[in-house]
């Protein structure tokens, strides 16, 4: 359509230049005459130059096919106006070349979400824009219902569908905003109209992932509703299996195929099956429970040396038989920060197994397994081929980056006592709209890492996980108040310090503000503390405590006052140290402890008033007698020099080592300057007061002109005059006629 308005456009340039020239040439005779007339004769005329002789232009030889075309009679009627007139009419009325080739023949979707986090309209067999045609994109939960998805901006300048390239549309940050539960992947497609009217629509597509980590738990498939395994009439890899290792209590578990039965988890590592002996990717999940199959309890430490799941009833090994990377892909928006937590313990009794957790792009994290698992040798039971490897470099965005870059939380170690929790935050890298979440063994305390490195509660989400059954999670957030610059607020909240207790005097937490999650407000921050009792064994109600034991303030920055709350009521002041006592946490969901500490920059304003008590000095000093407010000034030492400008050297003061910021404003009149200068080398000492007349050398007392500093809080200081025999140390001269001068030294 650009291309066509800009050729009407050209073409009335043209035409109306051509009506132009065609009815000048029709009065150029008459002009020319004129001309010739009203011109004076050249009264020394150059000589004419010979005329060279024309060739003679060949006779065209008649065509017997082609009639000549009379010329058009003129239009005495005609204007340069009708003439623009008549070549627009025609312009427009003539079809556009263009518009004519947009008509669409054949319509489908291209799945790049992997690559760009875009379905892509293929149209007429090309993934282009095509020209002229109009597309409409339209999503839906269930496949059934459609709504069609509007042209938005997600965040930052980043579009669902960006304008231009309407033949794509973001399906990662389309998520964003259409309120995609955890569980649910869309489906899209889209419908292509021609400029004929025609319309295709392209067979829709489903999101291949989630915007959440899936079955973190394990709980799916359910062990005890698989079928049990038997050679004859069962014998299927995706069976109930048990083992035994005396002959007496056993454990139930399964070797289930990889990615199928709603497992979701999917594995590298391709193993032999325990009981089929059929080659495939296999992951092993496990019974953590008691319950009884079919008269057969189950033990789980008879085979796992565990007393149970750390949530819910099952948990999974990271190695089925095999060496390879755990995994799932999700779906993620590039500069979101996802929480991530996992419960993670050894198998072997007194024993400790490691693993490592990597976040990373589809193609990277194919890189890292495959590096991981060629050094990997049943010999290196300390995993040190595996560890060195760590330290090896993938192909990134074009770029050699180390292997331990894309580790998440250092290496994981846990014994077998206990389940260990770990947690933390990642944020998406620029262009990755999926990410890999996936464990890699490091070393296994039973020397073979196949085996060991138990996994339960894997939580990957923009969401903190929550609370196990009949438990509880804590969530700490402050709010940092105060017009403070970025570098204050990082240095305030590195000086954050809370405390957790339970009421039966149990230390649950120590939290520092450099472990805080920074939001997209820098001012707040937060930290949840997962899975906490809310009674104890015996049925008592368990309450917390958080204290805020530490809030230091870096240099001129001054702490004012704390407020707190739960769960987003009004904030009350906190008292000091700031608390909030005897807080009952809601089971199975999150409680919010909410502090605010108010913040200033540490500044204060000095006033001086220069007077003289002599009155023989006191009509010569009038002029220049005056009051000075210095304000905004951050806390330190300074030095103030005044003078009248009568004499160039008037208002030097040693140990002056920069500027302060601020400006001195003078009440008065006169002509009088002032100097503040910050006093970096003088200690922390009450304010002196020097007056100096050069004729006279008096000293001048306190009383009527005494000069008090205000500034930095309660800090008010009456400025004492200096002793005679310390009089020279404002720096000025001893000689020379000079008019009175006030000298001000401010210190704390």
């Amino acid at each position: 359509m650009k291309k066509r308005l800009l050729a009407v456009l050209l073409a009335c340039c043209m035409a109306a230049g051509m009506a132009n020239a065609v009815f000048a040439a029709d009065e150029l005779p008459a002009t020319a005459e004129s001309a010739a007339a009203i011109a004076p004769a050249d009264p020394d005329p150059p000589a004419p130059e010979p005329e060279s002789e024309a060739e003679p232009t060949p006779a065209a030889d008649p065509d017997p096919d082609i009639e000549a075309e009379p010329t058009p009679a003129a239009d005495p009627a005609a204007t340069p106006e009708t003439a623009r007139t008549l070549v627009m009419e025609t312009l427009l009325a003539a079809p556009d070349p263009a518009a004519q080739t947009a008509v669409v023949t054949s319509a489908e979707l291209v799945d790049s979400i992997r690559t760009d986090g875009c379905f892509t309209a293929k149209v007429n067999g090309s993934t282009d824009r095509l020209d002229g045609a109009v597309y409409t994109w339209y999503r839906s939960k269930d496949g059934t219902n459609w709504e069609e998805v509007p042209q938005q901006l997600c965040s930052g300048d980043a579009w669902n569908i960006t304008p231009g390239s309407e033949h794509r549309l973001n399906a990662a940050l389309d998520a964003c905003i259409a309120g995609v539960r955890d569980a649910e992947r869309l489906y899209y497609k889209v419908e292509v109209t021609g400029t004929d009217g025609a319309k295709l629509t392209a067979a829709a597509m489903q999101v291949p992932y989630c915007i959440q980590l899936q079955n973190g738990s394990f709980e799916t498939p359910d062990i005890a509703g698989l079928k049990a395994y038997h050679n004859k009439n069962n014998n299927t890899p995706a069976s109930r299996l048990y083992y035994s290792p005396d002959g007496g209590t056993g454990s139930f578990f399964t070797q289930y195929p990889s990615g199928e039965g709603g497992i979701v988890w999917q594995t590298t590592g391709v193993a032999r099956h325990w009981k089929t002996g059929s080659a495939g990717l296999y992951i092993e999940l496990a019974d953590g429970s008691n319950r009884s199959y079919n008269g057969t309890r189950n033990y789980p430490e008879a085979s796992y040396s565990i007393d149970g799941a750390y949530d819910g009833r099952q948990f999974a090994e990271l190695n089925c038989e095999a060496y390879g990377a755990l995994y799932q892909d999700v779906l993620t928006a590039p500069g979101t920060t996802l929480h991530w937590s996992l419960a993670h313990r050894a198998r072997g009794r007194g024993m400790q197994d490691s693993m490592a957790l990597l976040i990373a792009p589809v193609d990277v994290a194919a890189q890292i397994t495959d590096i991981l698992a060629g050094v990997s040798s049943e010999d290196d039971n300390r995993g040190l081929l595996v560890r060195a490897a760590l330290d090896r470099t993938v192909q990134y965005n074009g770029e050699e980056v180390p292997i331990r870059s894309f580790m998440v939380g250092g290496e994981i170690t846990d014994g077998n006592d206990q389940w260990g929790v770990h947690s933390g935050d990642y944020t998406v890298r620029v262009g990755q709209y999926v990410s890999r979440f996936f464990f890699l063994a490091l070393s296994s305390g039973k020397g073979d890492r196949r085996e060991g490195n138990l996994l339960d509660k894997v939580w990957f989400s923009t969401e903190p996980a929550p609370p196990v059954a009949g438990h509880a999670n804590l969530t700490l957030r402050k709010t940092l108040a105060g017009s403070l610059t970025a570098d204050e607020l990082t240095a305030v909240r590195t000086g954050l310090t809370f405390t957790v207790t339970r009421s039966d005097g149990t230390a649950v937490a120590v939290i520092s503000g450099a472990d805080m999650t920074v939001g997209t407000d820098p001012a707040q921050c937060s930290y949840t503390i997962q899975d906490l009792p809310v009674a104890s064994e015996s049925g008592t109600p368990y309450t917390y405590t958080v204290t805020e034991t530490a809030h230091a303030a870096p240099a001129a920055v001054l702490y004012l006052a704390s407020r707190a709350a739960v769960n987003g009521d009004a904030l009350q002041p906190a008292g000091d140290p700031p608390t909030l006592a005897n807080i009952t946490l809601l089971q199975n969901g999150t409680t919010y402890a909410d502090f605010e500490n108010t913040y200033a920059r540490q500044t204060g304003s000095l006033r001086l008033t220069k007077a003289v008590d002599d009155t023989a000095l006191r009509d010569e000093a009038e002029a220049v007698t005056n009051t000075f407010t210095v304000g905004s000034l951050p806390i330190g030492s300074y030095t103030l020099v005044y003078d009248d400008g009568t004499d160039r050297h008037a208002g030097r003061a040693r140990r002056t080592d920069r500027a302060a910021q601020g400006a001195a404003q003078r009440n008065g009149g006169g002509c009088a300057r002032g100097q503040l200068h910050r006093d970096r080398d003088r200690p922390p000492r009450l304010s002196q007061l020097v007056l100096h007349d050069h004729r006279r050398r008096r000293r001048v007392r306190d009383g009527a002109g005494a000069v008090r500093r205000r500034g930095g809080g309660c800090h008010h200081q009456h400025l004492r005059a200096v002793p005679a025999r310390h009089r020279d140390q404002a720096g000025h001269g001893r000689h020379g006629r000079h008019a009175p001068r006030l000298c001000v030294y401010g210190g704390h």
